[in-house]
């Protein structure tokens, strides 16, 4: 993953608040296609919805850090440790 690129969450996922979580799912009105649920930590949640295709890694990185109040590293590390080369 390079920071100049631009990384793009499956338009089809969908992020939704749930109490103290936040649920991604695919859930759509197509029942030919199977449906995908699951729990995201908030913070992940966050992360996850810069990748709208306008930013580029180094922005999500920037904005994560800002929004969230964690340090560039940490949200470094955050991203890169699920990234497989």
């Amino acid at each position: 993953m390079e920071e100049k690129n631009i990384y793009i969450l499956n338009p089809e996922y969908h992020l939704k608040k749930d109490r103290n979580r936040v649920l991604l799912t695919n859930r759509i009105a197509d029942p030919t296609i199977k449906d995908f649920m699951g729990f995201v930590h908030p913070l992940y949640a966050i992360m996850l919805s810069f990748f709208d295709g306008k930013k580029n890694l180094g922005q999500v990185l920037k904005t994560t850090a800002e929004r969230t109040y964690q340090g560039s590293k940490s949200i470094k590390y955050a991203i890169f440790r699920y990234y497989r080369r």
